[in-house]
């Protein structure tokens, strides 16, 4: 299992919706952005007393996601 990219947030039912793509669709952009902020700074601030590296690594996903919005 990817602990970065689980497969649980991929489409599902056959559709092409996934879960960052719901998450943008319910909360508009500006809340989307805040989301993905919010999770990048839980995820720094946890990760020398939970997961190490692999929060670091989850961090900087969520900020190449918040840095995605940017270029729509």
């Amino acid at each position: 299992m990817d602990p970065i990219n689980p497969a649980h947030y991929d489409p599902r039912d056959g559709s092409d919706v996934d879960c960052a793509r719901a998450q943008l669709a319910g909360l508009g952009v500006l809340g989307y952005r805040a989301y993905l902020a919010g999770n990048a700074a839980k995820y720094v601030w946890r990760h020398t007393l939970k997961n190490g590296v692999q929060d670091i690594d989850k961090a900087i996903k969520c900020l190449e996601m918040l840095r995605a919005t940017h270029d729509q």
